[in-house]
């Protein structure tokens, strides 16, 4: 019985531990920013809205799988104002739902962001989230190898606030982003002393270079870290045609090789895939990972780039 017990609360913090490090974890973080990054909120001239579902590690009992859907428009708080050069605003709206094992977690957070016009084509934003995330233990979903009157099937949840911040600064062809997740640390004493959702550290940056008339590359780099782990780096290689129709590879330092590919569905939907090639010791048990994301973009300018002309944008 004491062995049972220790293996479920080993279980139960190696869960909570790995959780932490699915916090946004994305390979199409390129046409996703708005998720890692409270910034871009507004980032468009249009309605922006994401929508997209992760299964991770599939083959693997429990493994991770996360859904979400986002939100995001820019709006106008002086309309007297006709400077263009006067600061920009934008809201959103992000949802989130995470299951691993017995464990589930919602989010919900509302989101402003306010952008400055440094110089021509130059811009630098800053946003903040702020809402509520909840935790879940599901006792129906522990199996024991054999039974034990320790492991109840019972159910439980906890609430916390939660609060996001970054900045954001961009030109005409490129863009780096820094932000900060959890930023209230909170601690999860009900599960161990030890355990919390711990700050998350995001820094992207990415540039758009011209190959021909029809033809962008688009190279861009992802680095996380969080207080327990040292960094973590996604790299990504991208190639755009005419906003079209676009195809790359992707490594990540931790533990995969990505292929991604996303097309656009007449002037205002995408739908993107990608799938990963473990490099970690899952790769042994043969799972998999893949990715959908779907987007619709309301700007009037079919195929634009909107307020920012880069591809990443759309």
């Amino acid at each position: 019985m004491l062995k049972t017990i220790f293996t479920f609360a080993f279980t139960a913090a190696l869960l909570v531990s790995s959780w932490a490090q699915q916090q946004a974890h994305y390979t199409q973080y390129q046409y996703n920013q708005f998720s890692l990054n409270p910034a871009l909120a507004g980032d468009k001239k249009c309605i922006d809205i994401k929508a997209g579902y992760r299964m991770q590690w599939i083959g693997i009992e429990g493994a991770p799988s996360s859904g979400f859907f986002s939100f995001s428009a820019p709006i106008k708080i002086n309309k007297r104002s006709r400077s263009i050069n006067a600061p920009k605003h934008g809201i959103g709206l992000q949802l989130r739902k995470d299951d691993i094992g017995p464990w589930s977690r919602s989010e919900a957070h509302v989101t402003y962001a306010i952008k400055v016009t440094l110089l021509r084509n130059n811009t630098l934003s800053y946003g903040l989230s702020l809402g509520m995330k909840q935790v879940g233990f599901d006792g129906f979903d522990l199996k024991t190898v054999n039974p034990d009157p320790t492991v109840t099937n019972t159910q439980s949840s906890l609430v916390f606030p939660d609060a996001r911040f970054g900045i954001w600064w961009n030109r005409k062809r490129g863009y780096l982003g820094l932000s900060i997740h959890n930023l209230f640390d909170n601690d999860l004493k009900n599960i161990g002393e030890d355990n919390s959702f711990q700050r998350h550290l995001y820094i992207t940056t990415g540039r758009r270079y011209k190959v021909s008339k029809e033809w962008n590359f688009i190279p861009s780099l992802l680095f996380v870290k969080t207080k327990a782990m040292p960094f973590d780096m996604q790299l990504s290689a991208i190639f755009d045609y005419k906003n079209m129709f676009s195809f790359g590879l992707g490594y990540r330092r931790s533990d995969a090789v990505t292929a991604q590919f996303r097309v656009k569905v007449g002037d205002f939907i995408a739908i993107g895939y990608s799938f990963e090639f473990l490099t970690s010791k899952l790769q042994n048990n043969g799972a998999q990972t893949h990715e959908l994301l779907f987007g619709y973009n309301a700007c009037a300018e079919p195929r634009s780039f909107g307020i920012n002309t880069c591809a990443i944008y759309e």
